[in-house]
């Protein structure tokens, strides 16, 4: 019964991959025009990121000067643009936290694992 069964799974192997095979020879026909489908359709992305490209270039050259952060923009370009976006609108105080004098700690106190004895008046 295994034989039988081991036999048929390869026939269909066979079979399936003779069908593979006509199909990978009719692709060479296929292949132009999908091959001018997907470079019309770079070519679209392309001109859609010129365009926001361009957008984000006159935004840059619009730019007030007295904005928050007027040091990053003294270069100019969309890194100014994105730096004025990121940059905090109310200014950070300095200190964070507050300040403590570190602790002396003592040496003395040594704690000891428990023993037996000290285990049973715990149950």
């Amino acid at each position: 019964m295994l034989d039988e069964l081991q036999a048929a799974s390869l026939l269909l192997l066979i079979v399936g991959h003779g069908f593979l095979i006509r199909g990978c020879f009719s692709i060479r026909d296929g292949l132009p025009v999908t091959g001018e489908q997907i470079s019309d359709k770079i070519e679209g992305v392309s001109t859609l990121l010129d365009e926001m490209n361009d957008l984000i270039h006159s935004l840059t050259d619009v730019m007030p000067s007295g904005g928050p952060s007027a040091s990053a923009q003294t270069g100019g370009g969309w890194e100014s643009l994105l730096s004025a976006f990121l940059m905090p609108k109310t200014p950070s105080p300095l200190n964070h936290g507050r300040s403590q004098e570190p602790q002396d700690w003592t040496d003395d106190e040594i704690i000891s694992p428990p023993t037996l004895e000290t285990e049973n008046e715990l149950d």
